[in-house]
């Protein structure tokens, strides 16, 4: 499946996307809400997992904006942060999920193995 890595730290941003590789998923990474926006209508990711503290567009807002995108209705957003998010944003943005920082391989493989990216 397709999973869409948005992170703002290309070091962080890549790892991730490598872990999800090594299960076999296809992944694309974005630096920025706005180069997200623009991959995940071309990508079609069936999950996005996304920084909430992205300079400029934070990830509320990103993932506000990817619910709106046409065939990412239903994609599962998970958001990531190293504080407690807030909740009613959560909700009111349409995400799935929330990790804290850092996100640990088991918490990763917990993920993967619940199906929790199929959605």
């Amino acid at each position: 499946m397709n999973v869409l890595v948005v992170e703002d730290i290309p070091d962080v941003a890549l790892t991730f996307a490598a872990l999800i590789r090594a299960y076999g998923h296809r992944t694309q990474v974005a630096f920025s809400g706005e180069a997200a926006l623009n991959i995940a209508r071309e990508f079609r990711p069936q999950t996005t997992f996304i920084d909430i503290g992205l300079p400029g567009m934070d990830g509320y807002e990103l993932a506000t904006k990817l619910r709106s995108v046409e065939g990412l209705e239903n994609s599962y957003l998970v958001t990531v942060s190293g504080q407690e998010p807030d909740s009613e944003r959560l909700q009111r943005a349409g995400i799935n999920l929330h990790l804290k920082k850092p996100v640990t391989m088991n918490a990763l493989i917990d993920i993967l193995n619940d199906g929790q990216l199929a959605r």
